[in-house]
C-alpha cells in the first residue's frame, strides 16, 4: 500500500513536472502571419506576423532561448506574399528530432510570389495596350524578361509565333576566344522577310535555337541583308552539336515581331500588349519575376536540417535570363535552378502544394538530401523542367549522396517555355528513390531521365522505381534523342512498371517510349503500355541482360522496336510482350535482326497483313535468328486500338505467350476526381502538339 501511494505521488509531481515545464517552454508552438499582419506582432492568430522570414526568425529564437523543445507550426493565412528574397531555413533555424510545419491555413493555398505587381494599363486600341514601366525599370532597377497577365505567361514578341520554328538553312561558327564563339545563320528569303528593318534598331533581340537535344540563346549582334544573314554570340558549340540544317530556331524580342494575342514588348520604357480573347483591361494584374528562388532548405555536411513539413502553399513566379555573352544549354538543360531547392537535409516533404510560373525548374532535391518527399503538388507553366533529384558528380562521398526521395502523386505538365530541354522529373546520379503516380505531359524534350553517366562504369543511380506514371505529349518535334522514359548508364535493380507512356514526337534524330541508354544494365521492363511514338516503342541503344517483360507495344509511328548496337553479352531479355501495329515497320535499324539478345513467347500482330520481320516472314525469322521459338502472331483482341482501348475481349489468344493482363488505368495521380481532374491536359495545348507533329509529318514524308 506504501509502495501505491508513492507511485501516485510520483506520478502527480512528474506531471506537475511537465506541466510546469511546458508553461515555460511549449511542447508545441504555433505562429500566425498575415499579409495584412505586422512583424512586431506576436504572431498569434489576433495579431500575426506579415512575413515568412519573420516567423522563422521568431521560431529560430525560440530554440535558442529554449523556450520551445517541441514541434513548431507556421501558419500562413490566405492571401498573397510578396517576396524580396527566398525564404532559406538551414541547420542554425531548425534541426533535431522535432518536426516544422509551414501551411496554408484554408484550403484556399496561400500564394508565396517572387514577382513584382506592375500597375494598370492604358488602351491604345482593342488590339493593344500599353504601361509605362520606366520607374520600374529605373528607380526598383528590375530588369523585365518575363511577363505574367492575369496569371498566364505573356510570349514577349517573337517571329516565327508560338507553335512554330524556323528550319535553319546554313550555319557557320567562328571563336572569338577560348569560351566564346559568333554563330553566322544564312537565312531562307521567308526568314529574310521577317527580319525587317525595323529589327535592327532592336540591340535585345534573341535567337533561340534547338539542335539535337541542346538549347542555345544569344544576343543577335548583326543582320545583314545583303549576305541575308544574323549573327549572334554564345559560347563554343562542340563540333558534335554544331547549329546545322536539323537545327531549329526563333527570334524574339523585336518590336516588328509583335503581332499575336498575349506578346508583349518594351520600347523606350513603354510596355506594349496585345490583350488575349476576353481580357478586360480594368480588371487585368500583370506582374514580373524578380527572385531565381523561392525556398532554399539549405544545411551542411554534418549539420543536417531535419523534419520539415510544407503543406498548401504555393510557389509562383520565378525569373529567366541569359547573360550578354549567351548561353548553352546541354542535357536536360542541367545548368538550371530551381524555385525550391532542398540540400544537406533528411525528412523534408512538401505536400499538397503548388509551383508553377516558374523561370527555372520547380524543385531541386539537391546534395546529401536524404529520406524526402514530395507528393501531391501541382507543377505546371514552367520555365525548364519540373523535379530534379541529386548531382552530377560520378564519384560521390556519403554525406553528398542523395537518396531515398519519394515522387509521388503529382502532376507535372507544360515546361520548357524559357529553356526547352528541361525534363519533367530528371535524376542524376542518385539511387533508391521512387517516382510513382506522376502525370507528366507537356515538354519538348524527355517526360522522365534517370542516370547519368555514359558506359559501363558504376554509378549510385541504381535501384529506381519507376512506378505507375502517366506520360504524354512529349517532344512537340522541336528536340531529338528523347524518351519517354529515358535510362542512361548502368542502373542495377532499376524497374520501369506500370507506366503509360504516348504521343511521343522528335524532331530529326529520334524519339521513343522507353529509351535505355549508354550502357543500362539489369533494368526491368514490365507491364507498361506504350502507343503512338514516333520511332519505337522501346529502343536500347547499347545495355546488357535487361528485362523487357509483359508489355503492350501498340501502334508506334516509324517501326515498334529497336536496338542500336550489336554487343558480344545478351542485351535483353525480351518476353511475353505484345506488339500490335498498323503502320510503319516492324524495325526500323538492323539492330533487332543482328543483335545478341534472347526473345520468345512474344504476340505479333500487323492489322494490315502478315507480319514481316524485315524481308522475312514468321517461319524464316525464327530460323535465320533463333529467336522466338514459341512466340505467336496472333491477334491480340483489344476492345478498341482505335480509341486507346486496350483491354482484351477475350484471353485467348493472350494465354498463348503467358501473358498477365495488367491494369494500366491505375497510372498516373490518383486521388478525388478535382485532383485528377487537373492532370487532363487542356484542349488547345492538344491541338497545337497535333499541329505541329502533322507539320513536321508533312515535312518528312511521313502518312
Amino acid at each position: 500500500m506504501k509502495n501505491y501511494k508513492t507511485k501516485i505521488i510520483a506520478s502527480q509531481l512528474l506531471l506537475f513536472i511537465i506541466i510546469g515545464i511546458s508553461s515555460i517552454c511549449p511542447i508545441f508552438s504555433q505562429i500566425y502571419v498575415s499579409n495584412i499582419g505586422n512583424d512586431s506582432n506576436p504572431g498569434t492568430y489576433e495579431k500575426p506576423l506579415m512575413s515568412l522570414h519573420a516567423a522563422i526568425e521568431q521560431v529560430t529564437l525560440k530554440k535558442e532561448q529554449k523556450t520551445l523543445i517541441g514541434d513548431a507550426e507556421i501558419i500562413l493565412k490566405e492571401g498573397i506574399f510578396y517576396l524580396d528574397k527566398p525564404i532559406t531555413i538551414t541547420d542554425k533555424n531548425w534541426k533535431g528530432d522535432n518536426t516544422l510545419y509551414i501551411k496554408g491555413e484554408k484550403n484556399n493555398a496561400s500564394i508565396l510570389k517572387g514577382a513584382y505587381s506592375l500597375g494598370r494599363f492604358e488602351k491604345i486600341s482593342e488590339q493593344l495596350w500599353r504601361m509605362d514601366v520606366s520607374e520600374i525599370l529605373e528607380k526598383e532597377n528590375i530588369s523585365i524578361n518575363q511577363l505574367f497577365v492575369n496569371g498566364k505567361r505573356a510570349i514577349k514578341a517573337r517571329s516565327p509565333n508560338f507553335g512554330e520554328l524556323f528550319k535553319t538553312k546554313t550555319a557557320i561558327q567562328t571563336f572569338l576566344n577560348e569560351k566564346s564563339a559568333t554563330q553566322v545563320i544564312q537565312l531562307t528569303e521567308q526568314q529574310l522577310k521577317t527580319l525587317s528593318l525595323n529589327t535592327l534598331k532592336d540591340e535585345n533581340m534573341i535567337a533561340s535555337f534547338n539542335h539535337l537535344w541542346l538549347n542555345t540563346q544569344g544576343y543577335v549582334n548583326n543582320i545583314s541583308s545583303k549576305n541575308k544573314s544574323f549573327s549572334f554570340t554564345s559560347p563554343i558549340i562542340n563540333k558534335v552539336f554544331n547549329l546545322n540544317v536539323t537545327s531549329q530556331f526563333f527570334l524574339e524580342n523585336s518590336s516588328s515581331f509583335l503581332d499575336d494575342y498575349g506578346e508583349w514588348f518594351i520600347d523606350n520604357n513603354i510596355l506594349f500588349y496585345i490583350p488575349r480573347k476576353g481580357e478586360n483591361i480594368n480588371t487585368t494584374t500583370a506582374e514580373v519575376p524578380v527572385l531565381d528562388q523561392l525556398l532554399i532548405i539549405k544545411g551542411s555536411k554534418g549539420k543536417t536540417v531535419n523534419n520539415i513539413i510544407i503543406e498548401n502553399l504555393s510557389f509562383q513566379l520565378t525569373k529567366h535570363s541569359i547573360p550578354k555573352t549567351g548561353q548553352l544549354y546541354h542535357q536536360a538543360a542541367f545548368e538550371t535552378t530551381a524555385a525550391i531547392t532542398v540540400s544537406y537535409a533528411t525528412n523534408i516533404e512538401i505536400r499538397k502544394c503548388e509551383i508553377s510560373q516558374t523561370g527555372n525548374n520547380a524543385i531541386w532535391f539537391q546534395k546529401g538530401s536524404k529520406n524526402s518527399k514530395l507528393t501531391q503538388t501541382y507543377m505546371y507553366d514552367l520555365g525548364v523542367g519540373g523535379v530534379k533529384i541529386g548531382i552530377r558528380d560520378k564519384k560521390i562521398t556519403e554525406p553528398d549522396k542523395t537518396s531515398n526521395i519519394v515522387i509521388d502523386n503529382n502532376i507535372i505538365k507544360s515546361g520548357g517555355y524559357e529553356v526547352s530541354n528541361g525534363v519533367g522529373i530528371l535524376v542524376f546520379n542518385s539511387g533508391n528513390n521512387i517516382i510513382s503516380h506522376n502525370t507528366i505531359s507537356d515538354f519538348r524534350y524527355s517526360g522522365i531521365s534517370v542516370g547519368w553517366t555514359w558506359g559501363y562504369g558504376p554509378n549510385e543511380a541504381n535501384n529506381n522505381k519507376i512506378i505507375n506514371n502517366h506520360i504524354h505529349h512529349i517532344g512537340w518535334a522541336e528536340l531529338s534523342d528523347l524518351g519517354g522514359i529515358y535510362i542512361l548508364g548502368r542502373s542495377d535493380s532499376t524497374e520501369i512498371k506500370n507506366n503509360i507512356i504516348h504521343d511521343v514526337f522528335s524532331y530529326d534524330y529520334k524519339g521513343w517510349g522507353i529509351y535505355l541508354d549508354e550502357g543500362s544494365t539489369n533494368v526491368i521492363v514490365e507491364n507498361n503500355l506504350v502507343y503512338n511514338c514516333k520511332s519505337s516503342g522501346f529502343h536500347q541503344h547499347y545495355g546488357k541482360d535487361n528485362i523487357i517483360r509483359n508489355n503492350i507495344f501498340a501502334n508506334q509511328l516509324l517501326s515498334q522496336l529497336e536496338i542500336s548496337k550489336k554487343e558480344s553479352h545478351n542485351s535483353i531479355y525480351f518476353t511475353n510482350n505484345i506488339i500490335y501495329f498498323e503502320k510503319g515497320v516492324f524495325s526500323h535499324n538492323s539492330g533487332w535482326k543482328n543483335a545478341n539478345f534472347i526473345a520468345d513467347n512474344n504476340l505479333y500482330w500487323d492489322k494490315r497483313k502478315n507480319v514481316r520481320f524485315y524481308n522475312m516472314n514468321f517461319e524464316e525469322w525464327k530460323k535465320t535468328t533463333g529467336k522466338d521459338q514459341h512466340s505467336v502472331i496472333a491477334d491480340p483482341l483489344f476492345r478498341n486500338p482505335d480509341q486507346f482501348d486496350f483491354r482484351f475481349k477475350s484471353n485467348s489468344n493472350i494465354d498463348k505467350i503467358k501473358f498477365r493482363p495488367f491494369d494500366y488505368t491505375k497510372a498516373g495521380v490518383y486521388g478525388n476526381n478535382e485532383w485528377k481532374k487537373k492532370a487532363i491536359l487542356d484542349t488547345t495545348i492538344i491541338d497545337l502538339y497535333n499541329i505541329s507533329i502533322e507539320r513536321q509529318k508533312k515535312e518528312e514524308g511521313i502518312k
